[in-house]
């Protein structure tokens, strides 16, 4: 019905050639192309096409002969694919660009009788198939000028042969006809297109004749981008500096593009049309587009490859647009003389709603494969709905229409997978978290991470860095908290043989390995790598020092006795106080004039103002939160310097080399030293371990360019000055950091930005370097693009596993024999970051002895537009629990990834479309199939997993196995010491790695030592200054879940109280009403805090427990601080209390196999028999229970999901319904789940999150 309206539509008859010489004959001075400031109108386009056509006939090009045509995006090109039409020819595009044996496949199917290219181009690294004869382009001067002939040309001869990518692994192409490509040019564009039309697509990307033939065919003008534009941020300026109207990008640089800053954004004020598709579109993405120019008509194509270009359009304007019920454009209706089905796999038509495989037919219709009649019969097939042997053509596309007519893009038919035997579309769960805000790109797939035939789904997910640029200061605390755990951890801990611990003073090195090898850095080295860092921050004369993050006194040591003042911080008590034990112990009176202070980087309320002239972090930046974090720890050291002082960061790590320190970690970690001694097999693994570990950062790396771009927004900044390390040693703190030294101004300052400059390969190596400088004496000198030797082997191995660049030439020279030389013959030496990996940039200067200081010695090239949080990354932390919470909070628990990773970008493919097979595999997951079998292996699965970053932990599977090593042992015993109260000494875990071992070494955390799984009164924290919290169990009389309360609940013991027919060999039996059942529990709760304030909590039959025990306590004249109850509700008990046994029995029995059904160290028989038996007392206790009445304040969390049997609680008034039972205020929220998954980790993170806050607040009254 929708396709009639589309059929029949009028497309002038000709071939493209003759369409376009009636195009130039009525605007010959129409301008054709507008680049680089050169105009080239219709009639000059002509005319050079005929000369190529004329060249090409001259070569024996015949009627429907392939000509590749292999030239940059440019007029020569245009012109070029025009001349090939001309000459009657059919263009085979090649993209410059494309890998060397890719090309080469696309010549080998295509068969073409030459190319067309230059000599730039024609090199085996583009085109390695020499026996095809070659035609230069510059080689065509002159020539027939007058249109060839084009009486043989018909509509359905060839137009082109576009490689697209194959099920199989190998390209096809698909052959396109002339009256497809007219087709599309007169009604592919609904509105369109505009008058200047941006040319951006890949040649060898069907979306190039998008751009290309509606504009030259209707007289219009192209505008190429230039190849130096290829940021958004370039495109966006670009745009607006031509003046482009029209434009189409895939849908991945369009949601780029669409997240740019507001002003530049607003590039996109010339702009008419705006086209997008190949992908979904996020209608998030086009809100951003309309609110930055509300007239512009966004333009959403769909249609693959085979039906050229497009088949569909769906046009979103600011008037028009509206609310969609899913978070992607939809892709529309069919343009004209098109016709699309919505099918079933029996091929009948579905009704509007439903989902159905996408096939399309009419004039867009590719002729089929080239060259494979095979494929083309699979895919292209007869068409029963349309006239007389006309075909169809499958996509493999999923689709439903609306009941408007106007179709959804669904998914892909082989991207449906199952999980937990619930069919999944990873589409959907991709919308969950495009919506998070903290989400640009996400992209979700099942994968078995385990490696036992089980499929878990894994999401990849690219953080939104305009959102990043937003602070998040509760999770900066959090984050600074845990490394002040651990590093409290580290000089507490146990010393172990080795260890430098008990070193004199200024020589403890713990804590400082090796990434490669888990091992203590020599300790040679380290003394080298300090000595080098006292030395440069010597060179900066100080006399009123302050380091911030002091640590054990490494340079504090060794420059605090040359220093007039010496202030030292750190975030650690056990450090500070570990230096005034060695100051006391030293004899000189230096040791007077060193003050310590116990406080993060970001407070300084207790140091004096502009008093410093020097202050330095050192070590200590890739322990920060986030790059916001830093720029304020900045901001304040500059308030803290005096005008002319000096700020030096020390040892920050390099994101510009990122990708190179991840691949010789993994490389070395593999037993191998360099990337030639992987096998097949190690090499395909380590591409994807790269990936996920640069992914799963979780330190504060930086691009050296930062430093330059804050000079730009600080304007207290007078100068930067960015330089590597300096040493003879050769280890990843030489390699892979770097130092800055940032004046505040005023200052003298002298910019190296625009020195002369010498290629090192003119300079001729040290020697030529040495001789330039002795004869030539230069007074200054940047030497661009000194191999480094150091750094070969990981870009070597970078460039072959990535394609990305070449490893430096092997005529490299040792760091710190730049500066030597340097410095020998007189010159003030810095060597800094180059702007090629692998590479170094050397400056030399004659002394100027006027005081001056250095800045512009590194110069950008990381070209980045946005703020400063692109130029850093977002240590991982807890974002992946945050990320899943979000997602718990709106999808079953069956569709929540149960593995998040970051990537940096998604891989797409040349034409921008996502690479699923190049997504990374999560690099390590639990193997074990043992579950947790009691309340304590409960909880230490969940640390384990916290700590790791490692999904689905069995009790059997080991710390170290699973990539723990002593540093996050350390972490790990840092979170059991917060959650369970219980120090463990690090030797511990090396003796007992997994849970199983681990648990039973942890009885302290139950009193007199008892497995407390079954206990009436459990011990969940016994520790904490703060008043208990007590958790009335549920119906089954269980209060496991609560365990998950300790990870959000700080210094706060945690009781849980479970029913006594858990334990059946316990002293005390099962009350048999809930009046009996309020002074059991009353006696457990006294025997721990015999008066109040009381903090009560409890689900479900919980919550009329805990209700119940608050009005008895306040009967007695006690003080209940909290009442919080879970998803309870006077009229439930009363239908509960209607229930039978044996339908309790059966639910009950039904709700545990569902739950615990692949728990295999469970008991779920015994365990069913007992809650069960439980649970139907319980439930007698509600028959005729009328809850008293509580003249307290209640806090309530109420589900807000409706069940599977249609149970709603989200509609219930809690306050209303309590009314008459609680009398003081009620503060109700929402908890996304069901009132069955209340006890869910997702759910209770939630549930803690709220009382946790509550506390606190309570606190902060209570102390005001």
């Amino acid at each position: 019905t929708w396709n009639r309206a589309t059929e029949d539509a009028a497309v002038p008859e000709g071939s493209i050639p003759v369409l376009f010489e009636q195009q130039a004959a009525r605007t010959p001075g129409a301008i054709a192309i507008s680049s680089g400031g050169e105009d080239i109108t219709y009639d000059e386009l002509n005319t050079r096409a005929n000369q190529i056509a004329h060249a090409l006939l001259a070569h024996g090009v015949q009627l429907e002969s392939v000509v590749a045509v292999a030239l940059p995006r440019s007029p020569e090109l245009i012109a070029a694919i025009l001349g090939i039409l001309k000459a009657g020819a059919a263009y085979l595009p090649i993209d410059p660009a494309y890998p060397s044996l890719r090309n080469g496949s696309l010549l080998a199917d295509g068969k073409p009788a030459l190319i067309l290219t230059s000599s730039a181009v024609d090199t085996r690294a583009v085109l390695p198939d020499g026996r095809i004869p070659r035609l230069d382009l510059a080689d065509i001067v002159g020539g027939e000028r007058t249109n060839p002939s084009h009486d043989r040309l018909r509509p359905a001869h060839l137009a082109y042969v576009m490689f697209t990518s194959g099920s199989t692994g190998r390209p096809k192409g698909v052959a396109v006809s002339h009256r497809s490509v007219v087709n599309d040019a007169w009604h592919g564009w609904p509105e369109g297109p505009g008058d200047r039309i941006l040319v951006q697509s890949s040649i060898a990307f069907d979306a190039s004749v998008y751009e290309i033939w509606p504009a030259l065919l209707r007289g219009k003008t192209l505008v190429p981008l230039p190849a130096d534009r290829e940021s958004p941020a370039q495109r966006l300026r670009f745009i607006t500096a031509n003046e482009i109207d029209t434009l189409w990008a895939t849908a991945g640089l369009f949601d780029l593009m669409s997240s740019e800053e507001q002003d530049v954004l607003s590039g996109l004020r010339t702009v008419r049309y705006l086209a997008t598709g190949g992908d979904s579109v996020p209608t998030a993405a086009v809100d951003r587009v309309l609110r930055a120019n509300s007239a512009i008509r966004v333009v959403n194509i769909y249609g693959p490859t085979e039906t050229t270009v497009n088949a569909t359009t769906h046009v979103v304007c600011a008037a028009t647009r509206q609310r969609f019920e899913d978070p992607v454009v939809p892709i529309g209706v069919p343009i004209r003389n098109a016709r699309v089905y919505v099918l079933s796999g029996e091929l009948d038509p579905v009704a509007p709603g439903v989902v159905g495989e996408l096939w399309i037919a009419g004039t867009g219709l590719a002729r089929g494969y080239y060259g494979l009649p095979g494929p083309t019969a699979e895919r292209f097939v007869a068409d029963p709905f349309g006239p007389a042997g006309s075909r169809m053509y499958r996509t493999g596309d999923l689709a439903r229409w609306t009941r408007e007519g106007v179709l959804v893009f669904v998914g892909r038919v082989d991207d449906q997978t199952k999980i937990s035997g619930f069919r999944v579309e990873p589409g959907e769960i991709e919308a969950v978290l495009l919506a998070h805000r903290q989400v640009a790109q996400a992209a979700v797939v099942a994968r078995d991470i385990a490696g036992r035939g089980v499929k878990q789904l894994v999401a990849y997910v690219v953080r939104n860095q305009v959102a990043s640029a937003d602070r998040q200061e509760s999770r900066e605390i959090e984050l600074v908290e845990q490394w002040r755990g651990t590093y409290d951890d580290l000089y507490l801990g146990e010393h172990h043989a080795g260890d430098t611990a008990d070193a004199r003073f200024g020589e403890d090195f713990r804590g400082w390995n090796s990434s490669y090898t888990e091992k203590p850095i020599p300790l040679a080295e380290m003394r080298e790598w300090r000595d080098a860092t006292v030395t440069r921050i010597r060179s900066l004369r100080p006399s009123k020092l302050l380091e911030i993050g002091v640590g054990t006194g490494l340079l504090l040591a060794h420059l605090a006795p040359e220093c007039d003042t010496y202030y030292g911080t750190d975030f650690s008590e056990s450090v500070i106080d570990g230096l005034r034990q060695h100051l006391a112990e030293v004899a000189a009176d230096w040791a007077d004039r060193v003050k310590l202070v116990v406080q993060p980087a970001d407070q300084v309320h207790l140091l004096p103002e502009r008093d410093f002239d020097t202050i330095v972090l050192n070590s200590v930046v890739q322990y920060f939160p986030s790059v916001q974090y830093l720029v304020d720890v900045i901001e304040k050291a500059m308030d803290l310097l005096a005008p002319g002082g000096a700020l030096f960061i020390g040892d920050i790590r390099n994101k510009a080399l990122l990708r190179e320190f991840a691949t010789m970690v993994q490389i070395r970690r593999l037993g191998h030293q360099d990337v030639a001694d992987l096998d097949d097999a190690e090499l395909g693994r380590i591409r994807s371990t790269i990936a996920t570990a640069m992914a799963m950062e979780t330190e504060l790396v930086l691009h050296p360019d930062f430093f330059a771009a804050l000079g730009d927004e600080l304007h207290v900044i007078g100068a930067v000055d960015v330089q590597i390390k300096r040493g003879w040693y050769d280890n990843e703190l030489s390699q892979y950091r770097y130092d800055v030294t940032v004046r505040k101004a005023p200052v003298r300052a002298r910019s190296f930005a625009a020195v002369p400059r010498l290629e090192w390969s003119e300079v001729g190596g040290l020697q030529g370097l040495e001789q330039h400088l002795r004869t030539r004496r230069p007074e200054s000198v940047r030497i661009v693009g000194v191999p480094d030797p150091a750094l070969a082997p990981a870009v070597r191995a970078t460039g072959l596993l990535h394609a990305e660049h070449n490893a430096p030439a092997a005529d490299g020279v040792l760091r710190e024999e730049l500066y030597t030389l340097g410095e020998r013959l007189g010159y003030s030496t810095a060597v800094t970051w180059s702007q090629v990996a692998g590479h170094l940039d050397v400056v030399l200067t004659a002394p100027d002895g006027g005081g001056t200081v250095s800045t512009d010695v590194c110069v950008p090239g990381f070209a980045q537009a946005g703020p400063l949080t692109t130029y850093g990354s977002v240590p991982v932390a807890d974002q992946t629990v945050d990320l899943r919470a979000f997602a718990s909070s709106q999808l079953p628990a069956y569709m929540v990834p149960s593995t998040v990773i970051f990537l940096d970008s998604l891989p797409l493919t040349a034409n921008g479309k996502l690479r699923r097979e190049a997504l990374p595999a999560p690099e390590i997951t639990g193997s074990s199939s043992r579950r947790a079998r009691n309340a304590r292996e409960e909880v230490l699965t969940g640390l384990f997993s916290e700590v790791l970053g490692v999904p689905d932990i069995g009790i059997d599977d080991s710390f170290f196995e699973l990539g723990g090593h002593s540093l996050l042992a350390t972490k790990l015993l840092s979170r059991i010491r917060t959650v369970l109260r219980v120090d463990v000494p690090i030797r511990t875990v090396f003796e007992c790695p997994t849970v199983a071992e681990l648990a039973p070494r942890l009885l302290g955390v139950a009193p007199e030592g008892r497995d407390e799984t079954y206990a009436p009164l459990m011990t969940i924290r016994s520790g904490g200054t703060e008043r208990p919290l007590f958790c009335l169990h549920p119906v089954s009389g269980v209060g496991w879940f609560y365990l998950s309360l300790a990870r959000y609940i700080d210094d706060r013991p945690i009781y849980a109280l479970q029913a006594p027919g858990l334990d059946p060999t316990g002293p005390e039996a099962m009350p048999t009403s809930m009046a009996e059942l309020v002074q059991t529990y009353l006696a457990r709760i006294r025997s721990v805090q015999p008066h109040g304030p009381y903090n009560l909590l409890g689900w479900s039959f919980g919550g009329f427990a805990a209700h119940a025990i608050a009005a008895e306590l306040r009967a007695q004249g006690e003080e209940v601080e909290l009442l919080a109850m879970m998803d309870c509700y006077p009229d439930t008990a009363v239908e509960a209390g209607n229930l039978g046994g044996q339908e309790i029995r059966e639910g009950f029995d039904q709700f545990l196999r569902h739950r615990y059904a692949d728990a295999d160290s469970l008991d779920v028989d015994a365990i069913s028999d007992l809650v069960t038996g439980i649970s139907v007392e319980h439930i007698g206790m509600l028959t005729g229970y009328l809850p008293p009445e509580f003249d307290g304040a209640a806090v309530f969390f109420k589900a807000g999901l409706v069940t599977v049997d249609g149970d709603d609680s989200s509609r219930r008034d809690p306050a209303s319904a309590w009314r008459g039972h609680i009398h003081g205020p009620m503060t109700v929220h929402a908890v996304p789940t069901s009132h069955q998954n209340m006890d869910r980790p997702e759910s209770m993170q939630v549930v803690g999150n709220v009382l946790k806050q509550t506390f606190r607040n309570r606190t902060t009254g209570r102390n005001a």
